[in-house]
């Protein structure tokens, strides 16, 4: 079954639950499907979903989110109810499992979100021993952060990825999470931090 015309670009990713995916058509407007057909917005070109969250990079390199995000260490959400402009200046921007993250045309590279697992590069990590949470050489308020925060620069390009088993209702809270972060930097050095 057709369900729009003239699409340019889709996305959709396995943690948004059901039918729900974001698709921008020829006339640079977002749209999305399920429980996201209400985000409608224009002169956006890329877009992503993941989960309850969702972003958008506008063509004047603004960046807006929607959406829910959890921290893993304390509670706490970080809920933009409708979009909301978070960044300026922005050339790529992507999400993952409870984190954003943008680069931006000066190379900078910014995260916010949940960094129990120690994806920001900064040392902090909350892992599972034991079915216990024990905390590990960080501060309990810098393993969420409810505002971009820089973490590098001269960086190409960024990925997130949660190598091996994924996290999702289907696994055990007692089994281990990891969640890896990639940096390409401008000197085509690769970087890696996170939990293994």
């Amino acid at each position: 079954q057709v369900i729009a015309e003239n699409v340019i670009y889709v996305d959709y990713n396995a943690y948004s639950y059901g039918g729900n995916a974001v698709y921008i058509t020829e006339d640079q407007v977002l749209h999305g499907t399920g429980r996201y057909k209400d985000i409608l917005m224009a002169d956006v070109k890329f877009a992503r979903v993941y989960a309850d969250a969702m972003l958008a990079l506008k063509n004047d390199g603004t960046l807006w989110c929607r959406g829910r995000i959890h921290s893993l260490s304390d509670g706490r959400d970080l809920n933009y109810s409708n979009w909301e402009q978070v960044l300026d200046d922005v050339a790529y921007a992507s999400l993952g499992h409870y984190l954003y993250f943008a680069i931006r045309t000066d190379g900078s590279l910014f995260m916010w979100g949940d960094n129990s697992y120690g994806v920001f590069g900064d040392g902090c990590l909350l892992s599972p021993v034991n079915n216990e949470k024990e905390r590990s050489g960080f501060q309990p308020e810098t393993c969420f952060y409810t505002q971009p925060v820089k973490v590098a620069d001269g960086i190409k390009m960024a990925w997130y990825g949660v190598p091996g088993k994924q996290y999702d209702s289907y696994v055990s809270m007692n089994e281990p999470y990891s969640a890896r972060m990639w940096f390409l930097t401008e000197s085509d050095n690769l970087f890696v931090c996170g939990e293994k």
